[in-house]
């Protein structure tokens, strides 16, 4: 017969992942966040007039994320959620993008990049115009 288990003895933490500070998990969500920061304001504004349903789901993970990154979750369930919260973002943002065809969107530059427009001269040949010509 197996012996019972003692009282007041705590379950082994060996097996729980560690916690995340709310600070590293806040600096995931920015991390993982900031290329839709740049224009996510505008999407955001015409999800509530188009489709209000999702973007309460939208605002209801992103309170999600912060309420995990409160509770100290460890780093890879809130991960997790961050990965599933930025595909939803991204698929939102496609929807946009869908209802309005006209609109181009390049993605954000890195630190250091410059942008470079190309013109198609009448003869064919092309003319690069950068951020380095004066």
């Amino acid at each position: 017969m197996a012996p019972a288990p003692q009282r007041g003895r705590r379950a082994s933490t060996a097996s729980r992942p560690p916690a995340g500070s709310p600070l590293t998990l806040q600096q995931q969500y920015a991390a993982a966040t900031r290329s839709l920061s740049l224009h996510f304001a505008q999407i955001d504004a015409w999800l509530v007039d188009n489709e209000p349903a999702v973007w309460q789901q939208l605002h209801q993970a992103d309170d999600e994320l912060f309420q995990l990154s409160q509770l100290k979750v460890s780093e890879s369930r809130y991960q997790t959620a961050l990965e599933a919260f930025v595909a939803r973002c991204e698929e939102v943002e496609q929807l946009y993008y869908e209802a309005h065809p006209s609109e181009f969107r390049l993605a954000p530059l890195s630190a250091g990049e410059r942008i470079a427009v190309y013109y198609e001269l009448g003869d064919g040949s092309m003319h690069k115009v950068s951020g380095e010509e004066t």
